[in-house]
This record gives C-alpha cells, sequence and structure tokens, in this order.
C-alpha cells in the first residue's frame, strides 16, 4: 500500500476541476486516517480550492473535533465510516483500533459540524452473543436518531484470510472452507 502525495492529490484534483468542472469528489483510499486526513485537508484549503468530498475513516480518537472543523472548511461534507459494533469487546475482537466511546465522539462531532455520514456495522461477530447484538441494533437506531446519521448499513461479518481470527484458525490446523 502507498499513499500518494498530497501535493500529486491537489494536482489531481486541480486538473479535474479545471478540465471538467468538477467540483465534488470522492477520495476511494480504503481507509484515510486522521493525520492524512488533516494534511489534505490543509493542503485543499492552501490551494483555495472550493471542492467538497467524501471519504471512508475509521471513528478513532484522533479524529478530533479539530480535524473535523479543519475537513469540513475544505469541503469534507460525507463520511462513510466502518464502525462495525458499539460493543468494546466487539470492537477488540475484529481489532479495529476503536471504541465504543470514540465511535460516539466521531458521530457527535460529525453532527455539530453537519457531515453526513453512512455508518456500516457487523452482524453475527463469531463470539457475538444474541444479547450483544440486539444492544448493537439498539445502540446504532439511537445513535442514528441522536446524531442524525444519513444511512447505516448492516453487513454479516465475513472472515478474510488476513484477519488475526483466520490466522489464529489456520496456525491451529482448523480445515477453512472458502466460499463465493
Amino acid at each position: 500500500y502507498r499513499e500518494r502525495s498530497v501535493n500529486k492529490v491537489i494536482e489531481d484534483i486541480k486538473y479535474l476541476k479545471q478540465k471538467y468542472g468538477a467540483t465534488n469528489f470522492f477520495f476511494t483510499d480504503s481507509e484515510i486516517s486522521p493525520q492524512r486526513l488533516k494534511e489534505l485537508s490543509t493542503a485543499i484549503i492552501k490551494s483555495k480550492l472550493k471542492i467538497y468530498f467524501a471519504c471512508y475513516t475509521r471513528p478513532t480518537k484522533n479524529l478530533n473535533l479539530n480535524i473535523l472543523k479543519i475537513v469540513y472548511k475544505a469541503g469534507g461534507r460525507f463520511f462513510q465510516l466502518g464502525i462495525e459494533s458499539f460493543s468494546d469487546r466487539m470492537l477488540k475482537f475484529v481489532n479495529k483500533g476503536t471504541s465504543a466511546q470514540s465511535v460516539q465522539e466521531v458521530l457527535k462531532n460529525m453532527h455539530k459540524l453537519k457531515i453526513k455520514n453512512l455508518v456500516y456495522m457487523l452482524a453475527c461477530i463469531p463470539s457475538q452473543t444474541r444479547k450483544e447484538l440486539l444492544r448493537d441494533f439498539k445502540t446504532a437506531s439511537l445513535m442514528q436518531k441522536r446524531y442524525h446519521v444519513f444511512s447505516l448499513i448492516y453487513c454479516l461479518y465475513n472472515m478474510g484470510k488476513y484477519q488475526k481470527l483466520y490466522e489464529e484458525l489456520r496456525d491451529r490446523k482448523f480445515m477453512i472452507k472458502s466460499k463465493t
């Protein structure tokens, strides 16, 4: 994985804006870190580009209100967030690097700034109890109402071969069948 330099991204935006009149962009990086988002947003502001953009990011404690203010000033208006769960136990299991508290704080701050978001959640995470899943549904509904989450999508947990659980099962000689 390599990130394109911020200067190259700015050049690309200028080119697309000049050639096609583009003003709305979606950065399809699989997940932009808060630091990278801050650097990119600062460069957009310094370049005086009048654009709007969306991207994928992770709701970590580092995605704080100060960074989100810079992002908003640069034109950040829509985020796709892989929240997965509101349970700290499940977040630790899927190795998200987030917490229920950081997720709620990011949603609250985005709401303050009127940044829309689409939230991805996971259902049927291995070892997730029915009670935990129902609590996630209830909390997700509450967060959607409280912070005006634009859209909430639930997906079934799907184990990938680069995930910690897959590696542990393989190392313990479990048979893993692939499905298409």
